[in-house]
């Protein structure tokens, strides 16, 4: 039933937004879109199927904290 429900919600996202995109020859754009779309379609797919999906807070913590140098803990 979800899962309907969630490729409706893509599909009109998907119809709505489209036309003007290609309409107005905004090519970046479209392949942005569609990137980002195809992204979400999918993370929201494997969340309600229940696919342990991993936390984005861990990589941002390495990243603030090993690639930047950055510790907060002195503040």
């Amino acid at each position: 039933m979800y899962y309907l429900l969630v490729i409706i919600v893509f599909i009109a996202i998907v119809l709505i937004e489209i036309p003007d995109l290609i309409k107005k020859n905004y090519v970046r754009e479209l392949w942005t879109f569609t990137i980002l779309m195809v992204f979400a379609f999918v993370i929201s797919i494997m969340y309600i199927m229940e696919v342990k999906l991993p936390d984005p807070t861990n990589l941002i913590t390495y990243i603030v904290h090993n690639l930047f140098k950055l510790n907060y803990n002195n503040l």
